[in-house]
């Protein structure tokens, strides 16, 4: 990453066991349930994709502000037979 995508992540550059993860990920049935470390001032959002060779993303969230320094829970109940997810970060507004 670079310090850029560092700041926009709230990842320390300096420590290679800062990173952005998605977290848990957890399937019930129909649904799923995502759950992620979230930093002060950044928004995120899901997106999904069918078919991981073409690359064709979709949102599959709204986007999720986070004030605080929080877990950040996100559920769903429409998903594909199989599906690969992202999380994209950006700085909120």
């Amino acid at each position: 990453m670079t310090a850029r995508e560092e700041f926009i992540a709230g990842t320390n550059p300096n420590n290679a066991n800062s990173f952005m993860q998605a977290g848990d990920l957890v399937r019930m049935g129909a649904s799923i349930h995502f759950a992620w470390d979230a930093v002060a001032g950044r928004t995120y959002r899901i997106w999904i994709s069918t078919n991981m060779l073409h690359g064709d993303w979709a949102p599959y969230s709204p986007a999720l502000p986070s004030d605080i320094n929080q877990r950040m829970n996100y559920s769903t109940h429409a998903l594909p037979s199989r599906a690969i997810f992202r999380m994209e970060c950006e700085l909120s507004p």
